[in-house]
């Protein structure tokens, strides 16, 4: 009778041992919810000219994550992607494209992934932020000083053909020649000048936002949570 009693006994913590553990574990993590935003400090030099698509792409965390006031990820945290899009700058002021995803952290006790789309990009080595749309894709912009010299040099040799058809021709027609020669030359250096390409340093900061809802081990507790009576 007493062996049957304390084999039941066995039996009942056995069965109660999952759940205790599921709790124990479930109150050590925190969620890291859908919209979450970061920032990363980029560890790989990129060139939308030179880079190629599928590069891997590092970067760590610049700053501690906190959630309730508690630590789930580290500064330094480091976050491993790729590029996923990549297009270099083009005549005719045709933009740089990149896009990269970063999908995997590397914690204590491995990688774990992730799914992050990037909202901008803080490039202070050339004072400008760049914008990502909702698909995560950066341009680098048209250069505007590069722009208006190329027009201004194509408006100058174009005044210098038109100045020579109103010499030769000497008539209303000359002239009117002469300013189609002027536009074309302007409207040529407009095609020739070509967007900016996209250039970032070790260092350039990433804002990233999680795209969805991911639960990590809490490495320290700030803030004791009571139990509710």
């Amino acid at each position: 009778m007493k062996n049957q009693a304390l084999s039941l006994t066995f039996v009942l913590i056995m069965s109660l041992l999952p759940g205790i553990r599921a709790q124990a574990q479930s109150s050590d993590r925190i969620e890291v919810g859908q919209g979450m935003s970061v920032r990363l400090a980029l560890q790989t030099p990129l060139s939308s000219k030179l880079n190629e698509l599928g590069d891997p792409v590092r970067a760590v965390l610049y700053d501690d994550l906190l959630i309730d006031g508690n630590l789930v990820l580290d500064r330094g945290t480091e976050f491993l992607g790729q590029i996923t899009r990549i297009k270099p700058a083009g005549r005719a002021q045709k933009q740089a494209e990149m896009a990269i995803t970063f999908d995997r952290i590397k914690i204590s006790y491995g990688l774990e992934e992730i799914s992050t789309l990037i909202t901008a990009i803080d490039d202070y080595a050339s004072d400008r932020k760049l914008k990502g749309d909702e698909e995560g894709v950066v341009r680098g912009g048209r250069d505007g000083r590069r722009t208006v010299e190329n027009v201004y040099r194509g408006g100058t040799l174009g005044s210098l053909g038109a100045g020579a058809i109103i010499l030769i021709g000497r008539s209303g027609g000359a002239a009117t020649a002469g300013g189609i020669a002027i536009a074309g030359g302007m409207v040529a250096g407009l095609m020739l000048s070509r967007g900016s390409e996209i250039r970032l340093q070790p260092g350039t900061i990433f804002r990233v936002e999680f795209e969805r809802p991911i639960t990590l081990p809490v490495l320290k507790r700030t803030v004791e949570h009571t139990a509710e009576p």
